[in-house]
């Protein structure tokens, strides 16, 4: 019978596919733009040429930078990260061993793949070796326990541990994952209707270009790998605090301001000057519902762990704590995630501001959530039934001992 295979090797094999899914994915559509712009495609040049637009793009969508004409591009193209992150997850799934090893291994290859190709191109920032550890551990992961059902990844918990309440915290984390997912429906709802009050400037924009077929493929690829950050982007509007797309354009449910924009179709996607003010001014309460419906979840998690009994106030600070903990972390990487430059000069910086905007959206979600598990709490129904009893009661009996008299 043939030995299993070492665990650490495992995990850089899959490490290896994982990359390959991904880049392989972004060179087929680079040499197919070359093959239409070029005429001599078959030449050694030309296909180094569309490997090393591919190899840029990928760092780019790892939150690399890419240089071109002078000008330093470092806003991630959000779809390529997800990309990646699916890569890791179905190779992690396929691997032949799902250990802590084979995870740790899984994402140390993958980084040094990620450092390799940067040393190589050029491409350096703290950012990509970041999003990339990220990418490698968290899908990685995702795809290690999916596969072994997490017997192979449990760690004994160190003794310290016990003190924490950890049902409450995976409450608190469950409801604040559902205020987000919701937030984030509710950004795509959104950029959607951007998109359609947009149609006509994107068309001109599109004549203008007048791009060929596979042009035209591309072109829309990659403004597809945009969409993800376009919709942190939307996000951050919904928060009140806006983001702004270089020095003088400025979009916020209160104002927008705007200055002249790149020639890019998904531009358009913005809002305009007649979106801001009025009644979309109230749209920020639009997070704070999604933090009702986080609370929801919450106090729906913590009635299970205590069914035979009322919830304890401790497990329910514990829980939105914790809630409103992950929800700020998770705005705050997201929110860096979709900021960098888009072009030279004043096009420098393009984004939400990432504390403000992360600490606007999760205080938001987090009074949602509070008024939600304080309301639906027996403590709080019991006084208000006392209350109203000692003054609508007692007025009552007045009444009926009056009639009796």
């Amino acid at each position: 019978m043939r030995p299993p295979i070492p665990a650490w090797i495992s995990g850089a094999i899959a490490a290896l596919q994982a990359f390959a899914w991904s880049w392989g994915l972004l060179v087929v559509p680079a040499v197919a733009a070359f093959v239409s712009a070029a005429a001599q495609v078959t030449t050694q040049d030309s296909w180094r040429s569309a490997v090393g637009v591919a190899s840029r793009l990928w760092l780019l969508g790892h939150g690399g930078t890419v240089t071109v004409d002078g000008a330093t591009i470092s806003l991630i193209p959000l779809g390529i990260a997800l990309l990646a992150f699916a890569a890791a997850y179905l190779s992690a799934r396929r691997a032949s061993r799902h250990t802590l090893t084979a995870l740790i291994s899984f994402t140390i290859t993958y980084s040094l793949i990620a450092q390799l190709i940067a040393l190589i191109m050029g491409s350096f920032g703290p950012r990509l070796l970041i999003l990339t550890v990220i990418i490698a551990l968290t899908g990685g992961y995702l795809g290690f326990r999916r596969q072994s059902a997490g017997d192979a990844l449990v760690v004994a918990a160190p003794h310290w541990l016990a003190r924490w309440n950890l049902p409450a915290l995976r409450a608190g984390v469950a409801g604040g994952g559902a205020s987000l997912a919701l937030l984030l429906g509710i950004a795509a709802v959104l950029v959607t209707l951007w998109a359609f009050a947009g149609r006509a400037a994107a068309s001109d924009i599109i004549a203008s270009l007048d791009p060929d077929s596979i042009g035209g493929i591309v072109l829309g690829g990659a403004q597809l790998t945009y969409l993800f950050t376009l919709l942190i982007w939307a996000v951050a509007w919904l928060t009140g605090v806006g983001f702004h797309v270089g020095l003088g354009s400025e979009f916020a449910p209160a104002h927008v301001a705007l200055d002249p924009l790149p020639a890019v179709p998904l531009l358009a996607a913005l809002p305009t000057g007649d979106m801001a003010g009025g009644y979309t001014s109230w749209l920020i309460s639009l997070v704070f519902a999604a933090g009702i419906v986080g609370g929801l979840v919450v106090w729906r998690r913590l009635r299970r762990l205590h069914e035979t009994a009322a919830v304890p106030w401790r497990d329910c600070a514990i829980a939105l704590g914790a809630s409103l903990a992950f929800v700020f972390v998770v705005l705050v990487v997201a929110f860096w995630l979709a900021t960098g430059s888009i072009g030279p000069g004043r096009l420098a910086s393009a984004g939400p501001d990432v504390l403000g905007a992360a600490l606007s959206g999760s205080l938001l979600i987090a009074a949602g959530a509070t008024v939600t598990v304080t309301f639906l709490h027996p403590w709080l129904r019991a006084q208000v039934r006392a209350a109203w009893w000692s003054v609508f009661g007692r007025s009552g009996n007045s009444e009926n001992a009056g009639e009796r008299r």
